[in-house]
């Protein structure tokens, strides 16, 4: 009989710190949680890597436009003004020309929410997008700056602002929005291969999220 329960307390304690070790391996960083977004064929995931602070984040999804989005979406809720930082490239190649990858601000993380996103596409372009309500199409502006890997969402009041560039060079010409989220948002990272059986990747690093009153 001692010796059973000998056994069961070892099990509990193995299951115990089993859990425990998974929990911390599954650390989002700065990020609270993750999502796929929309109807996604292949479920996405996000490693972090305390260590470096890399997120290497995966997906599927048809893709982030029109009247509905498909993709994987690391997240944190926030308000008031903040400034999303980060640098970030595909992994591998075979890149769909439509696949993207960037910083978002959702409304919801209902497919057809109200959006905001600063995203990089496989054929280099890099974009402003907007959906100003649930279901309506989307819009965007683009830039002239070629596979971007420094990418930069900021917001003030209603205004969100894109700034992209290459690693140690000034950022190209800003490009703005004035769009209604509600003063809490889904901020955060995210990639869609624009093929739906198909996982890709992206790697994110030097993510750095500040917050601010005003802006000077």
């Amino acid at each position: 009989m001692y010796s059973k329960k000998i056994l069961l307390l070892t099990f509990l304690l193995a299951t115990f710190f089993v859990i425990n070790a998974n929990s911390q391996s599954r650390s989002l960083g700065i990020f609270d949680a993750q999502s796929d977004v929309g109807p996604v064929k292949l479920k996405g995931d996000v490693a972090y890597n305390a260590k470096t602070k890399k997120y290497v984040v995966s997906g599927s999804g048809a893709d982030v436009f029109f009247t509905t989005d498909e993709l994987h979406f690391v997240w944190k809720k926030v308000k008031g003004n903040f400034t999303l930082r980060v640098n970030g490239a595909f992994i591998g190649t075979n890149t769909h020309m439509y696949g993207k990858f960037g910083l978002m601000a959702r409304k919801s993380l209902d497919g057809n929410s109200a959006q905001v996103n600063v995203v990089v596409h496989g054929n280099k372009l890099s974009s402003l997008q907007w959906r100003k309500t649930a279901a309506d199409s989307t819009y965007e502006q683009r830039t002239d700056v070629l596979t971007a890997n420094v990418l930069e969402l900021q917001r003030e009041g209603k205004t969100y602002t894109m700034r992209v560039s290459h690693k140690g060079q000034p950022f190209g010409p800003a490009k703005k929005i004035d769009l209604d989220l509600g003063d809490e948002v889904y901020l955060g990272l995210f990639i869609c291969s624009h093929i739906p059986d198909k996982i890709k990747k992206v790697a994110f690093t030097d993510v750095k999220l500040t917050y601010q009153k005003t802006f000077k």
